[in-house]
Order: structure tokens, then C-alpha cells, then sequence
């Protein structure tokens, strides 16, 4: 790699730098920028860059007070003092020891002087580099960068306490081994197979964001067989096998439609359903579209299906029928009948249209009746003849009523 947009970032960085330099301070890119950097990938010009110093959070404050348009505390007791200069956002953390409880996964921050130590406690060592500033020398005393060359997946310390630590780490093995196809190390692998129970002390909300992450990507199949060779995703989504991953990869994005695919081969209920994806903590919205082509896939058969067939399930699965049909074709079923009936049927009306030709008032000057349960009758009937037979315009609806 040749660190093409080194020499950008570090422009940016390098009055914030001297200033730290000149309190007698050390200040380093670190993470993922770094990672970025080395596998040469430009920073977004609304990224954030984080960095992390010897001077306590004190010294930070005093040292940028001047330099930023904006400062914000939020995170001062974790170490972290966040400031904004010419649109761009700056995070800034004094090294941590940090020190981990059994029943938590969040750490008791203590701060540290040394870089090493601070390295030491990240997840992976492609994020465990960093360059100090202002002369970007790298430091990476866990070989991230050639981890990143080999296509390997490491932890700076033992996998098994890494993930002791913070066992949320285990879904970002899954999406760190995807997103830049590195392989576990067998260690990583056998640590994560071991801990997996420990994820039952994370957040649902962090399990959701890093499965949103992982499913959002173009291709998932190398975190989907992490998660399927550790058993980890028995931890996160209860009964869900290989199979069920599979499907999920192969429906392709959105990545609500994938969590559909891992679900669906389940068979739940409705209720068994709605339970798994509260535990999730999915959206009201989110939930509504998975159990609907949920049920759709399961609707679809290889039989010859009838226009009124097509049209119920256009109604019941409005508006993700093409993500209904991939996930049925997910899961085995030949869709092929059903499409094709599908696409003739939608080019001869609109499918999505349950409207009937008549009006409420319209309806009951023409029965002779007040306004009341009888007219939703009445339009429930029309409705009802619109799905078997199709379109129906006014002078047939006035028929239907009129018999």
C-alpha cells in the first residue's frame, strides 16, 4: 500500500498537532482511519477523525478551546472531548487502561500515557494502528498492517479476553471478516464458538445495530459463516440455523429483507414472530415489513395461481412484492408460475387499487339507507367483487348493489 491520502489527513491534522506537541503532548490518528489510510481509501469529507493523546481530558479542553469553531463535553468522563473546526468533526481521547466487570460490557476507564496499552485494548488489530503526528509515523505493535496484508483476523490480546471483555466484539468479528474478507485465526474462532453466551449481557439495540451493519453489506456470505461455525447466532437470533443464513444471504439487501430470509425457514406464528423481533427491538415499521413478505414467501406456491389469487397477495405484501418474490425464490420455491402470472396481470391493472367506483353518499342514495354499517357493507361487497372478477367501473358496481 502507499498511504496515497496520507499527506491530506495529515494536513489537516497539523496545526491541531502542533498545539499538543507544544503543551508537551503526543497525539495519534488511531482506528479505523488509520486502517483506511493503510488500505488506501480517502477520508469522507463529513467523516469523523478520531485521535488519541497522553493529556487528560483537562488538557484537551484547554488546548482547543481556542483552535475549534465548537467543543463538546458529552464524553469527558470516558476520556473523549469532541470539537468541530471548519466542518469537520474531531474526537480526541486520552489513552485508556480500561478494566472490565464479568456482568458488563462496559469498562471502568482509566486513563493511561502509553499507546501501546491503549492499542492493546481494541478489538482487532487492523484497528489497533496508529500514527503520530505530526510526523504520521505508524505504530503498530500488534502487526495490523500485516494482518491486513495476509487477509487475517486477529485480537491484539487473547481472543478469549477480548471477547470476555466485551463479547459484543464477536458480531464485529463477523462484520470486520466481511467487509474486508479477512479470515479468523482458529484461535479467534474457537474463542468466540467458547464465550458466545456472553453476548446475552449486550443490549439488544447494540446486537441490532451490528446485525443492521453486517446485513447492509453488497455480499454477506463470510460474516453469515462466522456467525453459522461459532454458533453465534443462535446467541442473537434464537433457532435461526445455517439454512436460514443462507437464505438470508442469498435474498440479498435490504437488510431487513435478509433478517426475513434468516427467519422465515423458522415457521413461526404471528405471535412467536412479533415476540423474536421485539427482542431485537426492531421498528413498528421494520417489524411490519418482515412478517408481511414473510407470510407473502410462504403464500407463493409453484402452482398456476388465479388473477384473484394474484390480486389478494398484491394487497397483503403492497408494497415489497419484487422483495417477496427474491425471498420465496430464497427459499426454494419456484416463483416462476407466480411471476409471470404477477407481471401480466400488473400490466393489465393496477393491482394496488382496492378503491370501489362509488362514493358513500352515491351508495346510500342508491340503497336507500343512512349513513352507517350498511355502507361499509355494501363497499365491502363491491371490494370483494373487484378481487375476484377485477376493475369494475360504476355502472357495474350499481348493478351488484341494485340485485
Amino acid at each position: 500500500m502507499t498511504f496515497a491520502y496520507v499527506d491530506e489527513v495529515v494536513a489537516e491534522v497539523a496545526e491541531l498537532a502542533q498545539l499538543f506537541v507544544d503543551g508537551g503532548f503526543r497525539l495519534f490518528l488511531v482506528g479505523g482511519i488509520v486502517r483506511d489510510l493503510w488500505l488506501d481509501q480517502p477520508v469522507d469529507a463529513d467523516s469523523d477523525i478520531d485521535l488519541t493523546t497522553d493529556a487528560r481530558p483537562g488538557d484537551t479542553k484547554a488546548i482547543v478551546a481556542d483552535w475549534a469553531d465548537a467543543v463538546w463535553t458529552q464524553g469527558e468522563r470516558f476520556g473523549t472531548i469532541g470539537c468541530k473546526r471548519g466542518g469537520r468533526a474531531f474526537e480526541i481521547t486520552t489513552h485508556r487502561a480500561e478494566a472490565y466487570s464479568s456482568d458488563s460490557r462496559k469498562p471502568t476507564v482509566e486513563f493511561g500515557d502509553d499507546i501501546e496499552t491503549d492499542l492493546s485494548r481494541r478489538d482487532f488489530t487492523v484497528n489497533a494502528m496508529a500514527m503520530e503526528l505530526p510526523a504520521a509515523a505508524l505504530v503498530d505493535p500488534f502487526n495490523g498492517a500485516s494482518d491486513l496484508a495476509a487477509k487475517l483476523l486477529r485480537t491484539p490480546l487473547s481472543p478469549t479476553v477480548s471477547f470476555t471483555d466485551d463479547p459484543l466484539r464477536m458480531l464485529r468479528a463477523a462484520r470486520f471478516a466481511n467487509r474486508y474478507g479477512l479470515v479468523p485465526d482458529a484461535p479467534l474462532l474457537a474463542a468466540a464458538t467458547e464465550l458466545r453466551g456472553r453476548l446475552a449481557i449486550v443490549s439488544a439495540e447494540r446486537v441490532r445495530d451490528e446485525l443492521q451493519k453486517l446485513l447492509r453489506a453488497d455480499d454477506v456470505r463470510v460474516g453469515v459463516d462466522f456467525l453459522a461455525k461459532t454458533g453465534v447466532v443462535g446467541e442473537v437470533l434464537p433457532g435461526v440455523t445455517a439454512d436460514g443464513l443462507d437464505a438470508g444471504a442469498a435474498v440479498g439487501p435490504p437488510w431487513w429483507l435478509r433478517l426475513a430470509g434468516a427467519l422465515a425457514p423458522l415457521g413461526l406464528g404471528q405471535q412467536e414472530l412479533a415476540t423474536q423481533l421485539r427482542s431485537l427491538r426492531c421498528s413498528s415499521d421494520t417489524s411490519r415489513m418482515i412478517r408481511r413478505t414473510i407470510d407473502g414467501a410462504h403464500a407463493i406456491t409453484p402452482a398456476e395461481p388465479t388473477d384473484e389469487d394474484i390480486r389478494r397477495w398484491v394487497l397483503a405484501v403492497a408494497p415489497w412484492e419484487a422483495e417477496t418474490l427474491r425471498l420465496a425464490a430464497a427459499l426454494g420455491t419456484d416463483i416462476s408460475p407466480f411471476a409471470d402470472r404477477h407481471t401480466a396481470l400488473a400490466a393489465a391493472e393496477d393491482l394496488r387499487d382496492d378503491s370501489v367506483p362509488l362514493t358513500g353518499h352515491e351508495i346510500a342514495d342508491l340503497l336507500g339507507i343512512k349513513p352507517g354499517p350498511g355502507i361499509g357493507a355494501a363497499v365491502d361487497r363491491l371490494r370483494e367483487h373487484r378481487l375476484t372478477h377485477g376493475p369494475l367501473d360504476a355502472t357495474t358496481a350499481r348493478g351488484l348493489l341494485a340485485d
